[in-house]
């Protein structure tokens, strides 16, 4: 994520599923972000100089939305951070923090309510996941590798929580060659 943002584009539609393990050449696994198909360009201001997508339609997958794009407000880079904080917490807590039986109420519930805390983990994520699922842009971490800064530090790790921290930081390493030359070009206006 901070590869597309870095280049001036928003994914929009980051989820879980969007996110696949490719092998490299030498054995080892690394996480690649896919499907820019609703990717934007993000056009800087004064008032968000990461930029921001206009609005428009609602677009996206609704469990993973961040509250302005359930709205249809402006969007930037702190929507596809709300979104992989929506990722993180699945791959701890084994679900999704908003959960409703319609696509309504898992809205209603995700502009409400604050999510659980994850048990069994340090206190330092949680609050970090907290700060990620903010309903104001303003108040999420800057970047996905700002959100991992503020989860590092001493932890006992299982095997399960350490399979799910290498995806996790393999995830931040979407490097150009793969993630970055992928993303959609628009001229310059």
């Amino acid at each position: 994520l901070d590869a597309a943002h870095a280049a001036g584009v928003v994914h929009r539609d980051f989820k879980s599923g969007n996110v696949i393990l490719a092998r490299n050449a030498d054995g080892t696994e690394r996480a690649v972000v896919m499907d820019f198909g609703l990717a934007a360009a993000a056009r800087p201001s004064a008032e968000s100089p990461a930029g921001t997508v206009m609005r428009g339609a609602m677009e996206g997958t609704p469990l993973y939305m961040a509250p302005e794009q359930v709205e249809g407000e402006d969007i930037g880079p702190p929507a596809d951070i709300y979104s992989f904080g929506i990722v993180l917490y699945e791959m701890l807590a084994g679900q999704v923090p908003f959960l409703g039986s319609s696509s309504l109420e898992t809205a209603w519930l995700r502009m409400t309510t604050p999510p659980a805390p994850v048990a069994g983990v340090p206190r330092r994520w949680n609050e970090a996941l907290r700060q990620c699922l903010s309903l104001k842009p303003e108040e999420r971490p800057v970047s996905a590798l700002a959100l991992v800064k503020g989860m590092e530090g001493r932890f006992r790790w299982t095997p399960a929580r350490r399979g799910a921290a290498a995806g996790l930081a393999a995830a931040l390493m979407l490097g150009a060659a793969f993630g970055v030359s992928q993303l959609p070009h628009r001229p310059a206006e």
